[in-house]
C-alpha cells in the first residue's frame, strides 16, 4: 500500500563520477545505485560509471529526454527513493550499518576499496 502511494520510476544511465555531487536533484531525483565503473578516467572524477537513477516519473521523463543513451527501468515505483523511506516512516536503529563486500572474481574481503 505504501508504494502504491509512492508512484515514481527508475532509469539506468552513464554519467561521470563527479556528476553525482548533483544528487539528490532538484527535481527530485536520486542516486540509487552504482553499479560499476564503464571506464576509468584520467582522475577518478572522470571515471564513468554505470547509475541508477529513481524519482518522480516526470524527473526520469525529462532525463531520458536529455539523455538518448539513458533507458527506463520497468519499476513503476523509485524503490530506492528517500521519499519511500519516510513514507514508510523507516526510522535508524542507532546502529551503525555494515556491508561485506566481496568481489565474485576475488572470492574473498580485499584489503580496501579504490575510487
Amino acid at each position: 500500500e505504501a508504494m502504491a502511494q509512492t508512484p515514481g520510476a527508475m532509469l539506468h544511465a552513464e554519467m561521470p563520477r563527479r556528476e553525482l555531487m548533483d544528487f539528490p536533484a532538484e527535481d527530485g531525483l536520486s542516486l540509487a545505485a552504482v553499479n560499476y565503473v564503464v571506464r576509468r578516467g584520467a582522475t577518478a572524477a572522470e571515471d564513468l560509471l554505470s547509475v541508477t537513477l529513481c524519482g518522480p516519473a516526470e524527473s526520469v521523463e525529462a532525463f531520458l529526454a536529455r539523455e538518448p543513451g539513458a533507458t527506463r527501468l520497468k519499476p513503476e515505483h523509485p524503490w530506492h527513493h528517500p521519499s519511500v523511506r519516510r513514507r514508510l516512516d523507516l526510522s535508524s536503529s542507532g546502529r551503525e550499518a555494515h556491508c561485506a563486500f566481496i568481489p565474485a572474481r576475488a572470492g574473498a574481503r580485499p584489503g580496501g576499496l579504490e575510487p
